[in-house]
């Protein structure tokens, strides 16, 4: 992978209390397409409208949700953008019968703090790699910048983004991980990781790749 967020979801999620969407893009594909155009913010209603679509979207469909247990979840808080996101990310957390749930959706860097006023305990782990890496992985792939100057550009408005997450969330909702000593050091690496989670560290992490 390019950023290193692949290897890191399948970590997290070989943990027999978590698991990891991947890539809802509910804010860049759902909320950047509805909000200018939905009548309502909030009710019953409302997600009706965002329900219709979100479900439409073929990688919902894969997730296998249940709609009405997402509209019914949406629905005990006020029916707002966030409870409804809440809400698809718990009802894969209850499909799969673990506690705690994450979204491997790198875009959403540009809604971290979108994200974060609408889910007060949402938690964000931001996964850094050797900036050469990344951007000899883009010139490599057709995702991404694919010349030098706009790859390094790239990677450099997304460590300033980052850095200002980070500044503005504090260490309880905001965690730096260095891929190079993911992958070197991996267990020392996930027992901190687990530690941010409120997680006990479990062997299983290690046989990610089985």
């Amino acid at each position: 992978g390019r950023l290193g967020t692949s290897l890191l979801r399948a970590m997290i999620a070989t943990h027999p209390e978590a698991c990891v969407v991947n890539e809802s893009h509910f804010c860049g594909a759902v909320y950047e397409k509805l909000h200018r155009q939905l009548k309502h913010t909030e009710g019953a209603q409302f997600v009706e409208e965002v329900l219709d679509y979100l479900f439409k979207l073929w990688w919902v469909q894969e997730m296998n949700l249940e709609r009405e247990q997402v509209r019914q979840i949406s629905l005990r808080g006020s029916g707002t953008w966030g409870d409804v996101y809440f809400a698809l990310l718990a009802a894969a957390a209850m499909q799969q019968g673990v506690r705690i749930v994450g979204d491997k959706t790198p875009k959403h860097i540009r809604y971290i703090p979108l994200i974060s006023d609408w889910l007060p305990r949402m938690k964000f782990i931001h996964i850094v790699r050797d900036p050469r890496a990344v951007v000899s992985s883009f010139l490599a792939t057709d995702v991404g910048p694919n010349d030098l100057a706009p790859a390094i550009d790239h990677w450099m408005k997304a460590a300033q983004c980052h850095i200002q997450h980070a500044e503005r969330l504090g260490p309880s909702r905001y965690l730096v991980v260095k891929y190079e000593e993911l992958v070197a050091n991996s267990v020392p690496v996930l027992q901190d990781v687990c530690r941010f989670l409120g997680l006990e560290f479990d062997e299983d992490m290690m046989t990610f790749h089985e």
